[in-house]
């Protein structure tokens, strides 16, 4: 069985191309259209003339029952391949078999009625909200992919931008200019004329403070009551010392834990005096001798 073939359908390619395998096979056999009609046990054999003149393409039962007959399967599969389609209503999609010979589009009545109904009165409620978060989702990755190009810090900047609305990055609202980029001091007080500011205010300030009386005062007690302080704490250390080396390292009852950690303070300082005036003399001698 066969049907006419559209001018305008896709399975008028398929079907000039079985004509052409057709005819060769039959040529390459040796075999007429008449012989291989009653070979199929066919009435008449001019639906093998309309088979190799490309205008009709044989069904799928046909087809296989004339490859077996030419011993040439490619018949078959290039029938199957022609006649296999796909359902175009949105989520079916099913392949299938159609043995028409006009455009076919659905697998079923069924389905063709579904998607008439659907261009009808447009897609299901439910269909019509994935779409739309679908949709929004590429928008906002869109827009999120634009702003973090524009403003790597991740600080919108620009507060009349059209994306204001549904950028996702935080507006900055800090008023303060773009900060300048920070340089080293040349010195400990920058600039000659940064050295020259510091020294006038410092001296103005300690002539501030030493033009008053009062302050003056509380100066001189503060500096007597050091000194004061410090020469009982050294008498205090020398009777300590003093009395350690008359025991002869016999045991002294008269001095306690603390009175040992003073003096062993007090001894530690002293030496460490000593050895910065060691070192400075001896840079001064190294000096001396270079220059020398």
């Amino acid at each position: 069985m066969s049907f006419p073939i559209v001018v305008d359908a896709e399975r008028r390619r398929a079907a000039q191309a079985f004509a052409d395998l057709l005819s060769r096979t039959m040529k390459a056999r040796g075999v007429g259209r008449k012989v291989v009609a009653a070979s199929l046990h066919m009435r008449s054999h001019s639906i093998i003339a309309a088979w190799r003149s490309g205008n009709t393409l044989p069904s799928l039962e046909s087809a296989t029952r004339l490859a077996d007959c030419l011993g040439e399967p490619k018949l078959a599969e290039l029938v199957r391949k022609a006649r296999t389609h796909l359902c175009e209503r949105p989520g079916c999609g099913n392949s299938y078999l159609y043995e028409g010979g006009g455009p076919s589009r659905f697998c079923s009545p069924s389905c063709g009625k579904l998607e008439a109904k659907r261009q009808r009165f447009g897609p299901p409620a439910k269909v019509r909200a994935t779409e739309a978060e679908a949709a929004a989702a590429m928008s906002r990755e869109a827009v999120d992919a634009f702003c973090r190009g524009c403003e790597p810090e991740g600080y919108c900047r620009t507060a009349t931008c059209a994306l204001r609305l549904v950028s996702p990055l935080p507006l900055s609202t800090d008023p303060r200019p773009e900060p300048a980029w920070a340089e080293p001091a040349p010195g400990p007080y920058g600039t000659p004329e940064n050295r020259e500011k510091t020294v006038a205010a410092t001296r103005a300030a300690l002539a501030r403070r030493w033009a008053d009386p009062e302050e003056r005062r509380r100066q001189s007690e503060r500096t007597a009551a050091m000194h004061v302080s410090r020469r009982d704490a050294a008498s205090r250390l020398e009777e300590i010392a003093q009395t350690i080396v008359n025991a002869g390292g016999a045991a002294t009852p008269n001095i306690d834990g603390a009175d040992l950690v003073e003096l062993a303070q007090y001894a530690l300082g002293q030496l460490r005096r000593a050895g910065k005036r060691l070192r400075r003399d001896g840079v001064g001698e190294q000096q001396s001798t270079h220059v020398g």
